[in-house]
């Protein structure tokens, strides 16, 4: 069963990586809702990104080092340095399949929904140049276009009616909420009132910048902004909660967790973990 989990795993992630490349790509196709001739609100120029699609996405692995670094400081001095090292690795890496399995989901609902709504951005005719834009009608509808733009990649072309929603926003709150609840949770005690926040505001920042860019470049409309917040957060705050079980390690040799038990109808301490989890997968039971 183990090998067979582990095949559909790989299966069902190469599946999002591939409906995402072909959404993305053009290969399938996305709805055109059309525009008004004349519309103001899609006449921007287009300026590019100052937070570029790459580095959002980059932002992605920058969890696994954070929950690495912080685990390491939560671990007891007295076990040896090579050890430490491997467990608090083993531990980031589980948390961290939880949260890839969270962002791919989301990710894949976000670019299927840009697909779907068609909805123009605010530089769609710079960028698409639509033929059926020239000498047309002011405040006519035009449901049906062709984009004539050739001097900018196939790609950003066909990208420039995909607004709705942010994919920037929405990748930059799941990964600013997800880090910070995570610090929440599980940074060590300093003895400052200021440090953890700190570093949460820090967090939710990258979040709010992912999105406010995406306004000022005229990228994007504000409601794409605040609908792809929206479904950011959701995701993170499930991915946090659900599937990373609140962030617990229970108490081990590596630890130094606490977890009140009094109430809970336990022989042993190895039952607490399928206690709490309803019998799922563990931390303790990957990375002993």
């Amino acid at each position: 069963m183990g090998v067979l989990a582990f095949i559909l795993d790989i299966m069902i992630i190469l599946l999002f990586i591939v409906f995402v490349v072909l959404g993305e790509t053009g290969v399938i196709p996305a709805h055109k809702r059309g525009f008004t001739c004349g519309d103001a609100s899609i006449s921007f120029p287009f300026t590019g990104d100052t937070i570029s699609a790459g580095v959002v996405l980059g932002s992605v692995v920058v969890p696994l080092f954070i929950m690495w670094f912080v685990e390491v400081l939560r671990a007891q001095s007295h076990s040896s340095r090579l050890a430490v090292w491997k467990r608090s690795l083993c531990i980031s890496l589980y948390w961290f399949n939880k949260f890839l399995i969270g962002f791919g989901v989301h990710f894949a609902l976000v670019d299927a929904m840009k697909s779907f709504m068609g909805e123009s951005r605010p530089h769609f005719l710079d960028s698409c140049r639509p033929q059926e834009a020239i000498n047309c009608t002011v405040g006519t509808f035009i449901s049906n276009f062709t984009c004539t733009n050739t001097e900018y990649p196939v790609q950003l072309v066909f990208d420039s009616y995909r607004s709705f929603p942010s994919g920037h926003s929405s990748v930059g709150n799941f990964v600013g909420l997800f880090v910070a609840w995570y610090l929440y949770r599980r940074f060590p005690s300093t003895g400052s009132k200021w440090l953890v926040p700190l570093f949460q505001t820090l967090s939710l920042i990258w979040g709010v910048a992912c999105g406010i860019t995406r306004i000022t470049d005229n990228r994007h409309n504000w409601w794409d902004v605040l609908i792809g917040g929206i479904i950011g957060l959701s995701f993170a705050a499930y991915t946090a909660k659900c599937l990373c079980h609140n962030f617990k390690v229970f108490r081990t040799s590596w630890s130094d967790e606490h977890l009140e038990t009094s109430s809970l109808p336990l022989r042993s301490e190895n039952q607490l973990l399928s206690v709490t989890t309803n019998g799922k997968d563990d931390v303790n039971s990957q990375c002993a």
